[in-house]
């Protein structure tokens, strides 16, 4: 299973997180092979540094943004959604999904290196936390799975799509997570 992986650009340097590869064979994408994306079974948009607040016509503080890592994002979503590609949106990956679908986002405190609950389906559920941004106003056709306490966005899908997104890291509680959602991705929750 090839699952295409935009890489972070940060002081001149390409990057993306280990813990994301665990038992999937990884097709790192940059703006130089793009369309390397033709051939994978999935996309996954990783967490990083926050989305300029641009995108958003928002003047909220953001920390280390990226045209780039921007860009890069928005155009994977974009071919994936045009060729029935699955993605997985992890963190600023989620977020990144929201603004796509002409959503903003907020800055938030207390989710920072933590572990909180999440709320779904009536039931409470442990993850981590490594963000300090979230959802606001959610995006054009993007429904809400899960919330936490003061109404923190956690999961969306879309409702036409085959979108996920998590504003925790599951690859860091599950190491099999991103392998078994897309392998499995043919039974996609709507």
């Amino acid at each position: 299973m090839q699952i295409a992986i935009p890489l972070r650009l940060w002081k001149n340097k390409l990057y993306v997180n280990i813990s994301y590869l665990n038992k999937i064979n990884p097709v790192f994408i940059t703006f130089d092979n793009i369309s390397s994306i033709k051939k994978c079974d999935g996309l996954l948009i990783p967490g990083g540094y926050d989305i300029n607040s641009k995108w958003y016509n928002s003047n909220i503080k953001c920390n280390n943004s990226s045209f780039y890592n921007d860009f890069l994002d928005f155009s994977l979503i974009r071919y994936a959604i045009i060729n029935d590609i699955p993605i997985l949106g992890i963190c600023r990956g989620m977020q990144v999904i929201n603004v796509y679908f002409n959503g903003d986002l907020k800055n938030i405190k207390c989710h920072y290196n933590k572990k909180h609950y999440i709320y779904l389906n009536n039931q409470k559920i442990l993850v981590n936390s490594y963000h300090h941004q979230a959802i606001n106003k959610i995006g054009d056709g993007l429904i809400i799975k899960a919330i936490s306490k003061g109404n923190i966005i956690e999961i969306i899908t879309h409702s036409q799509y085959k979108i996920l997104g998590l504003e925790f890291h599951p690859e860091l509680i599950n190491k099999n997570f991103i392998y078994d959602y897309f392998n499995k991705y043919q039974n996609f929750p709507n």
